[in-house]
Protein backbone atom coordinates (compact mmCIF):
# COMPACT_ATOMS: atom_id res chain seq x y z
CA UNK A 1 0.00 0.00 0.00
CA UNK A 2 1.19 3.77 -0.26
CA UNK A 3 1.42 5.44 3.01
CA UNK A 4 -0.43 8.22 4.22
CA UNK A 5 1.09 11.50 4.71
CA UNK A 6 2.71 11.29 8.33
CA UNK A 7 1.47 14.63 10.10
CA UNK A 8 3.13 16.10 13.62
CA UNK A 9 2.22 19.39 15.50
CA UNK A 10 4.18 21.39 18.11
CA UNK A 11 2.14 23.88 20.68
CA UNK A 12 3.85 26.71 20.83
CA UNK A 13 4.27 28.87 23.73
CA UNK A 14 4.40 32.16 22.25
CA UNK A 15 1.29 34.42 21.80
CA UNK A 16 2.32 35.97 18.44
CA UNK A 17 1.86 33.72 15.49
CA UNK A 18 5.24 32.26 14.34
CA UNK A 19 6.85 33.30 10.79
CA UNK A 20 7.37 31.66 7.91
CA UNK A 21 10.88 32.22 7.07
CA UNK A 22 12.19 32.36 10.92
CA UNK A 23 10.85 28.99 11.23
CA UNK A 24 12.02 27.46 7.79
CA UNK A 25 15.48 28.90 8.48
CA UNK A 26 15.74 27.02 11.60
CA UNK A 27 15.73 23.86 9.76
CA UNK A 28 18.56 22.62 8.20
CA UNK A 29 18.95 20.80 5.08
CA UNK A 30 15.31 21.89 3.50
CA UNK A 31 15.58 23.35 -0.35
CA UNK A 32 12.14 25.04 -1.23
CA UNK A 33 10.06 22.89 -3.52
CA UNK A 34 6.72 23.91 -5.60
CA UNK A 35 5.23 20.05 -5.20
CA UNK A 36 1.82 19.23 -4.07
CA UNK A 37 1.01 17.05 -1.30
CA UNK A 38 -1.88 14.77 -0.82
CA UNK A 39 -3.78 17.13 1.91
CA UNK A 40 -2.92 19.67 4.03
CA UNK A 41 -4.76 22.00 6.91
CA UNK A 42 -7.64 24.15 5.49
CA UNK A 43 -6.91 26.99 7.88
CA UNK A 44 -3.54 27.42 8.04
CA UNK A 45 -2.14 30.98 8.81
CA UNK A 46 0.95 30.27 6.20
CA UNK A 47 2.05 26.56 3.90
CA UNK A 48 5.26 25.79 2.64
CA UNK A 49 7.01 23.30 0.52
CA UNK A 50 10.24 21.84 0.67
CA UNK A 51 12.69 19.13 0.02
CA UNK A 52 14.48 17.52 2.67
CA UNK A 53 18.48 16.32 1.95
CA UNK A 54 17.81 13.74 4.47
CA UNK A 55 14.74 11.44 3.88
CA UNK A 56 11.61 11.33 2.29
CA UNK A 57 9.78 13.02 -0.18
CA UNK A 58 7.64 16.75 -0.27
CA UNK A 59 7.43 18.08 3.09
CA UNK A 60 5.17 20.87 4.17
CA UNK A 61 5.76 23.49 7.01
CA UNK A 62 2.32 25.15 8.04
CA UNK A 63 1.47 27.12 10.97
CA UNK A 64 -2.12 27.68 12.36
CA UNK A 65 -4.13 28.73 15.16
CA UNK A 66 -5.57 26.51 17.84
CA UNK A 67 -9.22 26.45 17.97
CA UNK A 68 -9.27 22.99 20.20
CA UNK A 69 -6.57 21.10 21.74
CA UNK A 70 -5.97 17.78 21.28
CA UNK A 71 -7.98 15.50 23.75
CA UNK A 72 -4.46 13.77 24.90
CA UNK A 73 -3.23 17.40 25.75
CA UNK A 74 -5.69 17.63 28.35
CA UNK A 75 -5.92 14.10 29.63
CA UNK A 76 -2.61 12.29 29.17
CA UNK A 77 -1.17 11.31 32.07
CA UNK A 78 2.40 11.82 31.41
CA UNK A 79 4.42 14.06 33.45
CA UNK A 80 4.88 17.29 30.45
CA UNK A 81 6.95 19.40 33.35
CA UNK A 82 6.08 21.78 35.30
CA UNK A 83 3.52 24.74 34.41
CA UNK A 84 3.24 23.08 30.41
CA UNK A 85 -0.09 21.80 31.29
CA UNK A 86 -1.67 25.26 32.41
CA UNK A 87 0.65 26.49 29.55
CA UNK A 88 -0.80 24.08 27.33
CA UNK A 89 -4.39 25.57 27.88
CA UNK A 90 -3.32 29.12 26.52
CA UNK A 91 -1.54 28.14 24.07
CA UNK A 92 -2.82 30.18 20.94
CA UNK A 93 -0.39 28.75 17.55
CA UNK A 94 0.81 25.75 16.49
CA UNK A 95 3.27 24.57 13.80
CA UNK A 96 2.79 21.25 11.62
CA UNK A 97 5.00 19.31 9.24
CA UNK A 98 3.27 17.17 6.64
CA UNK A 99 5.31 14.43 5.11
CA UNK A 100 5.05 11.28 2.91
CA UNK A 101 7.14 8.34 5.05
CA UNK A 102 9.64 5.91 3.37
CA UNK A 103 7.79 2.79 3.01
CA UNK A 104 11.08 0.96 3.02
CA UNK A 105 12.85 3.01 6.11
CA UNK A 106 9.60 3.88 8.05
CA UNK A 107 11.59 4.27 11.56
CA UNK A 108 14.78 6.19 9.78
CA UNK A 109 11.99 8.74 8.53
CA UNK A 110 9.66 9.14 11.24
CA UNK A 111 12.72 9.93 13.28
CA UNK A 112 13.80 12.30 10.52
CA UNK A 113 10.42 14.20 10.44
CA UNK A 114 10.67 14.52 14.07
CA UNK A 115 14.20 16.11 14.06
CA UNK A 116 12.92 18.41 11.68
CA UNK A 117 10.01 19.44 13.93
CA UNK A 118 12.38 20.06 17.05
CA UNK A 119 14.34 22.05 14.86
CA UNK A 120 11.28 24.31 13.30
CA UNK A 121 9.87 24.44 17.12
CA UNK A 122 13.03 24.42 18.97
CA UNK A 123 10.94 26.12 22.49
CA UNK A 124 7.11 23.71 21.52
CA UNK A 125 5.36 23.35 24.89
CA UNK A 126 5.04 19.28 23.65
CA UNK A 127 4.30 17.54 20.43
CA UNK A 128 1.66 15.59 19.26
CA UNK A 129 1.41 12.94 16.41
CA UNK A 130 -1.85 13.54 14.95
CA UNK A 131 -1.30 10.05 13.00
CA UNK A 132 -1.48 8.18 15.81
CA UNK A 133 -2.90 10.34 18.34
CA UNK A 134 0.06 10.12 21.07
CA UNK A 135 1.36 13.21 22.84
CA UNK A 136 5.38 13.71 23.21
CA UNK A 137 6.66 15.90 26.17
CA UNK A 138 9.41 16.90 24.79
CA UNK A 139 11.87 15.75 26.85
CA UNK A 140 10.88 11.89 25.17
CA UNK A 141 10.80 13.14 22.18
CA UNK A 142 14.49 15.45 21.79
CA UNK A 143 15.69 11.54 23.50
CA UNK A 144 14.35 9.85 20.62
CA UNK A 145 14.99 12.16 18.18
CA UNK A 146 18.57 12.28 19.40
CA UNK A 147 19.27 8.76 19.73
CA UNK A 148 21.92 7.57 16.44
CA UNK A 149 20.11 4.09 16.35
CA UNK A 150 16.56 4.35 14.41
CA UNK A 151 13.52 4.55 17.25
CA UNK A 152 11.65 0.97 17.96
CA UNK A 153 9.04 1.04 15.65
CA UNK A 154 5.90 1.24 18.51
CA UNK A 155 7.08 5.21 18.13
CA UNK A 156 5.40 4.93 15.19
CA UNK A 157 1.72 3.85 16.51
CA UNK A 158 -0.66 3.68 19.34
CA UNK A 159 -2.33 0.48 20.64
CA UNK A 160 -5.43 1.19 21.52
CA UNK A 161 -7.06 -1.25 23.77
CA UNK A 162 -11.10 -1.73 24.56
CA UNK A 163 -11.81 -3.72 26.99
CA UNK A 164 -15.48 -5.71 26.97
CA UNK A 165 -18.08 -3.71 27.81
CA UNK A 166 -21.97 -3.99 28.00
CA UNK A 167 -22.13 -3.71 24.23
CA UNK A 168 -19.48 -5.93 23.33
CA UNK A 169 -19.15 -9.32 24.36
CA UNK A 170 -14.97 -9.33 23.68
CA UNK A 171 -11.91 -6.94 23.87
CA UNK A 172 -10.75 -5.02 20.43
CA UNK A 173 -7.00 -3.70 20.62
CA UNK A 174 -5.79 -2.21 17.35
CA UNK A 175 -3.15 0.09 16.29
CA UNK A 176 -2.79 3.96 14.93
CA UNK A 177 -0.55 4.88 13.00
CA UNK A 178 1.17 2.52 10.75
CA UNK A 179 -0.26 3.16 7.35
CA UNK A 180 1.74 5.98 7.33
CA UNK A 181 4.36 3.61 7.16
CA UNK A 182 2.73 1.80 4.32
CA UNK A 183 1.85 -0.86 6.59
CA UNK A 184 -1.62 -1.41 7.80
CA UNK A 185 -2.93 -1.39 11.02
CA UNK A 186 -2.82 -4.51 12.75
CA UNK A 187 -5.80 -5.77 15.44
CA UNK A 188 -6.53 -8.44 17.29
CA UNK A 189 -10.73 -8.90 17.76
CA UNK A 190 -12.94 -10.80 19.62
CA UNK A 191 -10.54 -11.67 22.99
CA UNK A 192 -11.25 -11.82 26.76
CA UNK A 193 -10.58 -8.27 28.61
CA UNK A 194 -7.61 -10.12 30.42
CA UNK A 195 -5.61 -10.77 27.00
CA UNK A 196 -5.73 -7.31 26.51
CA UNK A 197 -2.31 -6.20 27.36
CA UNK A 198 -0.69 -9.81 25.65
CA UNK A 199 -2.54 -8.77 22.42
CA UNK A 200 -1.27 -5.37 22.15
CA UNK A 201 2.48 -7.24 22.83
CA UNK A 202 1.31 -9.90 20.01
CA UNK A 203 0.71 -7.09 17.62
CA UNK A 204 4.07 -5.32 19.00
CA UNK A 205 5.79 -8.18 17.87
CA UNK A 206 4.44 -8.58 14.33
CA UNK A 207 5.13 -5.10 13.34
CA UNK A 208 8.48 -5.83 14.50
CA UNK A 209 8.64 -8.82 12.85
CA UNK A 210 7.08 -7.24 8.85
CA UNK A 211 7.77 -3.54 9.09
CA UNK A 212 9.17 -2.29 6.39
CA UNK A 213 9.63 -6.28 4.59
CA UNK A 214 6.66 -7.86 2.48
CA UNK A 215 3.89 -9.44 4.62
CA UNK A 216 2.75 -13.31 3.97
CA UNK A 217 -0.04 -13.81 1.92
CA UNK A 218 -3.83 -13.17 3.93
CA UNK A 219 -4.95 -16.46 5.30
CA UNK A 220 -1.58 -18.11 4.90
CA UNK A 221 -0.07 -19.63 8.34
CA UNK A 222 3.22 -18.66 9.19
CA UNK A 223 5.68 -19.31 12.29
CA UNK A 224 6.43 -15.84 13.50
CA UNK A 225 6.54 -17.81 17.08
CA UNK A 226 8.32 -21.01 17.39
CA UNK A 227 5.88 -23.98 17.68
CA UNK A 228 2.97 -21.73 17.02
CA UNK A 229 1.52 -20.67 13.69
CA UNK A 230 -0.55 -16.99 13.16
CA UNK A 231 -2.33 -15.79 10.23
CA UNK A 232 -3.98 -12.69 9.24
CA UNK A 233 -7.18 -11.31 7.22
CA UNK A 234 -8.70 -7.79 6.24
CA UNK A 235 -10.46 -6.33 8.65
CA UNK A 236 -13.21 -6.23 6.32
CA UNK A 237 -12.94 -10.40 6.10
CA UNK A 238 -12.56 -10.35 9.29
CA UNK A 239 -15.83 -8.52 9.87
CA UNK A 240 -17.68 -10.98 7.70
CA UNK A 241 -15.76 -14.28 9.65
CA UNK A 242 -15.47 -13.67 13.17
CA UNK A 243 -18.46 -14.32 14.86
CA UNK A 244 -19.71 -12.35 18.25
CA UNK A 245 -17.03 -8.89 17.69
CA UNK A 246 -19.92 -5.97 18.09
CA UNK A 247 -18.90 -2.74 17.34
CA UNK A 248 -15.65 -3.45 16.17
CA UNK A 249 -17.24 -5.45 13.46
CA UNK A 250 -19.31 -2.91 12.04
CA UNK A 251 -17.86 -1.27 8.85
CA UNK A 252 -20.06 1.71 8.90
CA UNK A 253 -19.37 2.70 12.86
CA UNK A 254 -15.52 1.59 11.34
CA UNK A 255 -15.22 4.18 9.03
CA UNK A 256 -16.76 7.01 10.93
CA UNK A 257 -14.89 6.51 14.08
CA UNK A 258 -11.25 6.45 11.91
CA UNK A 259 -11.09 2.71 12.32
CA UNK A 260 -10.76 2.49 8.52
CA UNK A 261 -9.02 2.37 5.79
CA UNK A 262 -5.97 -0.83 5.37
CA UNK A 263 -6.38 -2.78 8.55
CA UNK A 264 -5.63 -6.62 9.15
CA UNK A 265 -6.61 -8.54 11.82
CA UNK A 266 -4.24 -11.12 13.37
CA UNK A 267 -6.46 -14.63 13.79
CA UNK A 268 -5.88 -18.85 14.16
CA UNK A 269 -4.52 -20.12 11.44
CA UNK A 270 -7.41 -22.94 11.59
CA UNK A 271 -10.92 -22.15 10.29
CA UNK A 272 -13.92 -23.88 11.78
CA UNK A 273 -17.19 -24.00 9.63
CA UNK A 274 -18.53 -26.10 6.89
CA UNK A 275 -20.50 -23.67 4.38
CA UNK A 276 -18.29 -20.60 5.29
CA UNK A 277 -14.89 -20.19 7.43
CA UNK A 278 -15.41 -19.20 10.98
CA UNK A 279 -11.76 -17.59 11.85
CA UNK A 280 -11.34 -17.24 16.10
CA UNK A 281 -8.76 -14.99 17.58
CA UNK A 282 -5.06 -16.14 18.45
CA UNK A 283 -5.64 -17.39 22.04
CA UNK A 284 -3.42 -20.26 21.81
CA UNK A 285 -0.54 -18.30 21.40
CA UNK A 286 -2.02 -15.33 23.49
CA UNK A 287 -2.00 -17.54 26.44
CA UNK A 288 1.48 -18.91 25.76
CA UNK A 289 2.45 -15.23 25.87
CA UNK A 290 0.61 -14.56 29.24
CA UNK A 291 2.30 -18.03 30.85
CA UNK A 292 5.87 -17.09 29.31
CA UNK A 293 7.65 -15.38 26.23
CA UNK A 294 7.57 -17.70 22.95
CA UNK A 295 10.13 -17.52 20.96
CA UNK A 296 9.92 -14.86 18.58
CA UNK A 297 11.53 -14.66 15.04
CA UNK A 298 12.17 -11.32 13.61
CA UNK A 299 13.92 -10.39 10.74
CA UNK A 300 17.54 -9.41 10.28
CA UNK A 301 17.02 -6.08 10.48
CA UNK A 302 14.86 -5.56 13.37
CA UNK A 303 17.15 -7.60 15.08
CA UNK A 304 20.33 -5.63 14.09
CA UNK A 305 18.41 -2.07 14.74
CA UNK A 306 17.63 -4.08 18.53
CA UNK A 307 21.39 -4.62 19.17
CA UNK A 308 22.82 -1.22 17.89
CA UNK A 309 19.62 0.25 20.47
CA UNK A 310 21.07 -2.14 23.13
CA UNK A 311 25.09 -1.52 22.42
CA UNK A 312 24.04 2.55 22.22
CA UNK A 313 22.18 2.56 25.94
CA UNK A 314 24.64 0.00 27.40
CA UNK A 315 25.94 2.71 29.76
CA UNK A 316 22.20 3.25 31.27
CA UNK A 317 21.81 -0.24 31.87
CA UNK A 318 25.18 -0.57 34.14
CA UNK A 319 24.31 3.04 35.84
CA UNK A 320 20.86 1.29 36.86
CA UNK A 321 22.14 -1.89 37.53
CA UNK A 322 24.57 -0.15 40.04
CA UNK A 323 21.77 1.75 41.34
CA UNK A 324 18.96 -0.53 42.34
CA UNK A 325 20.71 -4.47 41.75
CA UNK A 326 19.88 -5.03 45.62
CA UNK A 327 16.64 -2.80 45.35
CA UNK A 328 13.29 -5.51 45.82
CA UNK A 329 11.53 -5.91 42.60
CA UNK A 330 14.30 -5.27 40.15
CA UNK A 331 15.36 -7.70 37.69
CA UNK A 332 18.38 -7.38 35.17
CA UNK A 333 18.35 -9.43 31.66
CA UNK A 334 20.86 -9.84 28.90
CA UNK A 335 19.88 -11.30 25.82
CA UNK A 336 23.37 -12.61 23.86
CA UNK A 337 23.85 -14.32 20.91
CA UNK A 338 25.94 -17.64 20.10
CA UNK A 339 26.76 -19.39 16.51
CA UNK A 340 24.83 -22.71 16.71
CA UNK A 341 26.67 -25.75 16.68
CA UNK A 342 23.88 -27.69 14.64
CA UNK A 343 20.84 -25.76 12.72
CA UNK A 344 17.85 -24.96 15.29
CA UNK A 345 15.76 -28.76 15.57
CA UNK A 346 12.50 -26.72 15.74
CA UNK A 347 13.31 -23.80 12.66
CA UNK A 348 15.43 -25.90 10.35
CA UNK A 349 18.35 -22.69 10.12
CA UNK A 350 21.59 -21.85 11.03
CA UNK A 351 23.34 -19.14 12.21
CA UNK A 352 23.09 -17.60 15.33
CA UNK A 353 20.49 -18.36 18.67
CA UNK A 354 19.73 -15.38 21.22
CA UNK A 355 19.65 -16.50 24.69
CA UNK A 356 18.75 -14.84 27.65
CA UNK A 357 20.72 -14.27 30.79
CA UNK A 358 20.07 -13.00 34.33
CA UNK A 359 22.75 -10.32 35.03
CA UNK A 360 25.03 -10.68 37.88
CA UNK A 361 27.77 -8.28 37.02
CA UNK A 362 28.35 -5.62 34.16
CA UNK A 363 31.48 -3.40 33.25
CA UNK A 364 31.19 -1.16 30.32
CA UNK A 365 32.70 -3.84 28.10
CA UNK A 366 31.56 -7.27 29.27
CA UNK A 367 28.99 -8.74 31.34
CA UNK A 368 28.52 -11.65 33.76
CA UNK A 369 25.15 -13.64 33.61
CA UNK A 370 23.31 -16.89 34.54
CA UNK A 371 21.81 -18.53 31.61
CA UNK A 372 18.01 -18.26 31.71
CA UNK A 373 17.27 -19.97 28.41
CA UNK A 374 17.10 -23.47 27.21
CA UNK A 375 19.34 -23.53 24.16
CA UNK A 376 18.38 -25.22 21.63
CA UNK A 377 21.71 -25.47 19.65
CA UNK A 378 24.58 -24.36 21.25
CA UNK A 379 25.18 -27.53 23.28
CA UNK A 380 28.22 -25.90 25.08
CA UNK A 381 26.18 -23.62 27.67
CA UNK A 382 23.99 -25.20 30.00
CA UNK A 383 20.97 -23.46 31.80
CA UNK A 384 21.72 -22.18 35.44
CA UNK A 385 25.70 -21.73 34.51
CA UNK A 386 27.52 -18.28 34.91
CA UNK A 387 29.73 -16.83 33.32
CA UNK A 388 31.24 -13.77 31.33
CA UNK A 389 30.50 -12.56 27.94
CA UNK A 390 31.77 -9.85 26.19
CA UNK A 391 29.66 -7.03 25.01
CA UNK A 392 30.45 -7.97 21.44
CA UNK A 393 27.24 -10.49 21.56
CA UNK A 394 24.59 -8.42 22.84
CA UNK A 395 21.43 -8.77 21.06
CA UNK A 396 18.87 -6.99 24.09
CA UNK A 397 18.47 -6.20 27.29
CA UNK A 398 15.71 -5.35 29.85
CA UNK A 399 15.09 -4.31 33.32
CA UNK A 400 12.09 -5.26 35.16
CA UNK A 401 11.14 -3.08 37.95
CA UNK A 402 8.05 -2.55 40.28
CA UNK A 403 5.45 -0.74 37.67
CA UNK A 404 7.64 -0.65 34.52
CA UNK A 405 9.27 -2.86 31.84
CA UNK A 406 12.40 -0.79 31.09
CA UNK A 407 14.47 -1.70 27.37
CA UNK A 408 17.30 0.07 25.06
CA UNK A 409 14.01 1.63 23.34
CA UNK A 410 12.30 3.25 26.86
CA UNK A 411 15.72 3.74 29.06
CA UNK A 412 16.47 7.26 27.59
CA UNK A 413 12.15 7.71 27.91
CA UNK A 414 11.61 8.08 31.70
Amino acid sequence: MDPVPSLLLAILPDPAPPVAEVVAARVPGLEPSGAALPQGPRDALWLRTFVASEGNGPLALWAAGIEHLPPAAEFDPQPLGPGVREALRAARWMLGTLEVLDPDRPREAWQAQLRRLLAAAPDALCLYDASSYRLWPMAKARAVAAASTPPSATCLYFTHVVLPGEADAAGWVHTHGLQRAGFPDVEVLGIPGDLGTVAGTLIENFVGAFLGTPLPPARQPFDMFLDHDIAWLAWREAARHMPGLGESGDPVLREQTDHGGFRIVLVDPRPAGVRAPLYHPPLEILEAMRFGDPAILLNSEETARRRAMALERWPALVDLFRLHRRSPGWDFLVQLAFDRDTPCSDCGTPGDEHLWFEILEVELERVRGRLLSRPLGVARLKPGRAAWHPLARIVDWRVESPGRLICPDTVALA
